[in-house]
């Protein structure tokens, strides 16, 4: 596709640019709305029409006061090509044809004089978003200060994605190797498939030794993917996911310049290990520490948002591994019981002829020589009790806690008169349970009674692109508690992780990164040496020598495996593009958005 850059001089302001599209039509004006702001006393309100196509370029004199001149010959419509002069009036400005895939972006024009009188509103040109407000800016120094005394650089990233509308944006830094290893990111990142080698190859110039680039922004165009790339000093560069409108120009120079202050407090070029991970809100909200930003994780927090409002049972079903407690304690936290205790019981770590006593207590002289226990339910009273693998509850006691959840009544051991208690159930299995009751080994009753409310945590391989970011938070949990400094990991590494099928989910990831920040050399960024073997022969999980495990799982679930891995090795290797990675699949562009889509890629 061809790409235009539109170049004006303003005698105040210097040179300011716009990138123009293919198929595009533009105002240009004085006015704040146009589309293009000229902002000069003798350029009318709505001057003039700009029109690309992909051999010239169109433009439209608006009956304007003053003219529009195209190589010095005033024009009513004209066509013309890159390298001729234009004039709106008396603003000079050229149009470049933009063969590289990467070029510095303008500054941003705000309306002045004769417009900014007209209008009151922000100039908002073809390329920028609307500017953020000054509360915006005022809580990214928040953020900053917080990170220059506690080193909670998710925090900070977590803030710049939400306050400035990105879909992304990733911290990497080259070490003195000349690996690229992505310290930190936050928001949507992209799959494995788009860190091809053009991109790796624009961030590895980005920084280079001794290479000072502030103050440059450039753009990488990857496929549907655009990347704003700034580089900053001593081997970093920050990256940032947008789609077609950008943040504005101000923005993007606030976001750089708190990075650079990011990697200037940092001795010797490694980024020390942040504090403890504390996403801004989540002590007001327990659910933002529920770490993950992909579609299914997100449904999942809003769901259990929405159980918090309710009094009903909860059942939470999930593979082992994947937080079905975290959700549970976050529906606890949100919910009108918070004052209460949360009390959690694990119904496979007790023993069977245990459980009814540890859960519903003993009354007093109940045997000769046992004394009186209160159980789980006295301790859960006002609160929440939470039944960890509540498959595995033995059958005779399902119908003494079915009768629990319809009639509030407990019945201790030895006693004969119900005790009543004031307590919310939430349950959890890794079971099928629904399998379970159609053979007979859950009861039907009890199971629809638990399964009033139903959150179901999906697998980690399911929602591949939260692995990024849960690294990320491990590595800087992991890196503070044992008092180490962590580079980063390699892009090739974060790919491995990526890659690989976890079948113990956020559990197992979690194991892995303490063992790798544990090899690591403190300051030394982690790469492939540090992944556990099994991964590597295995090519990170995602080859065909996992076929065993496939066949193992229920036949909707191996397809949607298989399509996924068919998809992230098509987008690989055709470079992140989806138009080409489509035609290798033997499938529309349409019919690929629509899967990706279903499997959150």
């Amino acid at each position: 596709m061809t790409r235009y850059m539109l170049v004006y001089l303003h005698p105040d302001l210097g040179e300011q640019r716009f990138e123009l599209h293919e198929g595009a039509t533009y105002r240009l004006g004085s006015r704040s709305s146009a589309d293009i702001v000229i902002p000069q006393r003798d350029v009318s309100r709505n001057h003039a029409l700009l029109r690309v196509d992909k051999h010239a370029l169109h433009i439209t004199d608006l009956k304007s006061k003053n003219g529009t001149f195209v190589n010095g010959q005033r024009v009513g419509a004209a066509e013309f090509f890159p390298g001729d002069r234009l004039q709106i009036s008396s603003a000079e400005l050229t149009v470049l044809e933009v063969s590289s895939g990467t070029f510095a972006l303008a500054e941003e024009i705000r309306p002045a004089g004769q417009a900014e009188r007209e209008s009151s509103d922000e100039s908002q040109t073809v390329q920028f978003q609307k500017a953020s407000g000054p509360e915006d800016l005022a809580m990214l120094i928040e953020d900053l200060a917080d990170y220059v005394q506690r080193r909670e650089l998710s925090t900070l990233l977590h803030g710049v994605v939400t306050r400035f509308g990105l879909k992304s944006i990733m911290l990497f830094f080259r070490d003195p190797a000349g690996r690229l290893a992505l310290v930190s990111s936050s928001g949507e990142l992209p799959d494995a498939g788009t860190f091809h080698e053009a991109f790796k190859e624009a961030l590895l110039l980005l920084t280079q030794p001794g290479d000072d680039a502030a103050g440059r922004i450039d753009r990488l165009n990857l496929g549907d993917a655009v990347f704003l790339v700034a580089g900053l000093r001593q081997g970093y560069c920050v990256a940032l996911g947008c789609d077609d409108h950008i943040p504005a120009a101000n923005d993007l120079r606030a976001i750089v310049a708190t990075f650079r202050v990011v990697t200037a407090v940092h001795e010797g070029g490694a980024v020390r290990a942040p504090g403890a991970i504390r996403v801004r809100g989540a002590e007001r909200d327990p659910l933002g520490t529920i770490l993950g930003d992909s579609k299914a994780i997100d449904a999942c927090r809003k769901l259990a948002s929405e159980f918090a409002k309710q009094d009903e049972p909860v059942l939470i079903t999930g593979e082992s591994g994947t937080g079905k407690e975290l959700f549970a304690r976050a529906i606890h936290e949100l919910s009108r019981r918070s004052g209460g205790p949360f009390v959690p019981v694990n119904c496979a770590a007790i023993p069977a002829d245990l459980t009814e006593a540890e859960l519903f207590g003993v009354a007093p002289g109940a045997a000769t020589g046992v004394s009186e226990r209160p159980g789980r339910f006295h301790a859960a009273r006002g609160g929440t009790l939470f039944l960890d693998e509540i498959g595995e509850l033995p059958d005779a006691l399902q119908a003494k806690l079915l009768r629990v959840l319809e009639f509030g009544e407990v019945y201790r051991v030895g006693d004969d008169r119900p005790t009543t208690y004031d307590v919310r159930i939430i349950s959890a299995t890794n079971r099928r349970i629904e399998e379970a009751v159609q053979r007979g080994e859950f009861r039907a009753d009890l199971f629809y009674r638990l399964h009033v409310l139903h959150l179901h945590v999906p697998p980690l391989r399911e929602r591949r692109n939260d692995i990024p970011i849960l690294v990320n938070a491990f590595l800087e949990e992991t890196a503070r508690q044992m008092d180490k400094r962590v580079a980063g990991i390699t892009v090739r590494a974060l790919d491995v992780l990526k890659g690989w099928s976890w079948p113990g989910n956020v559990r197992e990831l979690r194991s892995e990164i303490i063992r790798m920040v544990a090899l690591v050399t403190s300051g030394a960024v982690i790469d492939l040496d540090q992944i556990s073997p099994d991964f590597a022969e295995n090519g990170g999980g995602a080859g065909d020598g996992d076929l065993e495990r496939l066949l193992g799982l229920p036949l909707s679930e191996a397809r949607d495996e298989l399509e996924r891995r068919l998809i992230l090795r098509a987008l690989e290797e055709c470079g992140g593009n989806q138009s080409r990675a489509a035609g290798r699949l033997g499938i529309s562009r349409a019919g690929l958005f629509k899967k990706m889509r279903r499997l959150d890629l």
